[in-house]
């Protein structure tokens, strides 16, 4: 951000502050004043290499998907919890210093939350370590956790730290020899068994003796699904978080086969038996839906399982797919298991 304008360095209480002399002078960029290992740093910064943290920016300026950020715990309401890079858990407290990124977030049963116009104070909305402005919620769960951002994250340079710069997946245009069979779960519903259904899948193809490698296609970035992945016995796991994106929301249908073609690409290059994936929330959800329609992933998907809770979204979740081209190899979740609804 700093790389072509003028930087005039004073010092403001004592500390060294430096900002742009351009039409935006009310950012200002700090050495890094805090020890990195008193923060807690979160799940979705779990690419970065802390190392190269060496400022804090502030002031006047709009942050963007993916930015790190530095925050304050204010007030703790639904999500009293963070997972760390390792998948622990870690209580929150008042005042806590945690590292986390901003993104948008659409969840039917937890918040929607989009990006913030400026550094003011906002909301932590996952687990995982996303921050946003909440915009609404689902009546049975509290409001979201307050947080202060303290500053985005910067490098040596000043330029801002985003997830994209430290994407852990191979580039779209390198194709592999051979894209190995593609078996895709998809759902009626968030919390539908889906993540369920993919560590089942995993468990039985690995115990018949092939090598699985996994990618969660849409949602929100969390180490939920990804733990269950790896428990399950998969050799390989990606997600669009690997690609820069701390979720799915908002992205368009341009990026959206961009990010999915890296993520096969990625896992076929592993040489890979069968790659299982997995598509978040409901296939009515704007960018499942959009990703559903896109020729280029109808190409690469064998089959597809469809997980559903009843009979009558079972029954239209299957003739949507079949009307869109998809071969459907089974249905699975609680309608499974009820031989009324089956």
């Amino acid at each position: 951000m700093f790389k072509n304008n003028k930087i005039r360095t004073t010092k403001v209480n004592n500390q060294q502050k430096t900002h742009k002399d351009d039409t935006q002078k009310g950012m200002y960029v700090l050495p890094f004043p805090f020890e990195i290992s008193s923060c807690k740093r979160s799940f979705i910064t779990r690419n970065i290499n802390f190392e190269d943290i060496k400022t804090l920016i502030y002031g006047d300026l709009s942050p963007n998907v993916g930015d790190l950020v530095i925050c304050r715990i204010k007030n703790i309401n639904h999500h009293s919890k963070i997972e760390l890079i390792n998948g622990r858990r870690c209580k929150l407290f008042e005042n806590d210093k945690i590292i986390a990124c901003y993104g948008d977030r659409y969840s039917a049963n937890q918040f929607e939350s989009v990006l913030p116009k400026n550094l003011d104070s906002c909301h932590l909305v996952t687990f995982s370590g996303i921050i946003s402005q909440m915009r609404q919620k689902h009546p049975d769960v509290m409001n979201a956790t307050e947080i202060q951002p303290l500053g985005l994250l910067g490098n040596s340079t000043g330029k801002i730290i985003n997830l994209k710069d430290y994407t852990a997946v191979s580039s779209e245009n390198y194709k592999p020899h051979k894209i190995p069979p593609n078996i895709m779960v998809v759902g009626s519903s968030i919390n539908g068994d889906k993540t369920q259904t993919t560590a089942r899948l995993i468990k039985g193809l690995s115990l018949a003796g092939y090598t699985i490698g996994v990618a969660k296609l849409s949602g929100t970035g969390s180490g939920s699904y990804w733990w269950h992945y790896w428990d399950a016995g998969a050799k390989f796991v990606t997600d669009f978080t690997d690609a820069g994106f701390p979720t799915t929301y908002k992205l368009n249908n341009e990026v959206l086969e961009s990010t999915y073609n890296k993520m096969i690409n990625h896992l076929s290059n592993q040489k890979v038996d069968i790659i299982v994936t997995e598509l978040g929330g409901s296939i009515l959800q704007n960018e499942a839906s959009q990703l559903l329609k896109l020729n280029s992933i109808k190409e690469k998907t064998t089959s597809v399982i469809y997980v559903s809770n009843e009979s009558t979204s079972a029954s239209f979740g299957i003739n949507s797919l079949v009307n869109l081209g998809y071969k459907i190899l089974c249905i699975s979740g609680s309608v499974a298991s009820n031989s009324l609804a089956t």
